[in-house]
């Protein structure tokens, strides 16, 4: 009876481990490269709120020949005189980090993020990058869009694909790829 007892169990945990290592394979191809084309959206449409007026205290920047206005921690464009808020292009520069920012270090490396948004520094400037895959953050940004990859649940926000995991009984979330066009 427990040659028969053991023997279950074997055969259970390696069903188990097998099952369990698809899923992280599954995960795992899902972090390659990522075409739109193949992204479910769970809301059809995205809520965007513009606004007619930015305070005084507002800053141009230019970037590739676009100009992005800094106001209140976040990015606008105009568009047909209203400020559109966006989110700034990879390799857009700002001098003074957003208030409330939050550092994140992966792979020796120092980063801030706030509201989705990752910069490192870079002389006397802030850069906004990309993060690097396997990034740990402990709160999604405001706007985050939940999708679906490969029958796979994600979260979205700047083209960047998080996937909710735990650390330590808490709920974090990790960079698993990106969305490209």
């Amino acid at each position: 009876m427990n040659k028969l007892i053991k023997i279950s169990l074997a055969v259970g945990l390696i069903i188990g481990f097998q099952s369990n290592s698809f899923a992280q394979k599954s995960k795992k191809e899902s972090s390659k490269k990522i075409y739109r084309k193949n992204v479910t959206y769970k809301k059809t449409k995205k809520k965007v709120t513009a606004v007619r007026t930015l305070s005084k205290s507002k800053r141009v920047i230019k970037h590739n020949g676009r100009s992005f206005y800094y106001d209140n921690n976040k990015f606008y464009r105009l568009n047909g005189g209203r400020y559109v808020p966006v989110t700034p292009n990879v390799g857009l520069k700002i001098r003074t980090l957003p208030v409330n920012y939050r550092r994140v270090v992966y792979n020796k490396n120092n980063y801030f993020l706030y509201n989705g948004i990752f910069y490192t520094k870079h002389n006397d400037y802030y850069e906004v990058i990309r993060p690097e895959r396997g990034t740990i953050i402990y709160k999604l940004p405001n706007g985050y869009e939940k999708v679906i990859i490969n029958n796979e649940l994600f979260y979205e926000y700047n083209n960047t694909l998080y996937e909710k995991v735990k650390i330590r009984r808490d709920r974090a979330y990790k960079v698993v790829g990106f969305i490209e066009n």
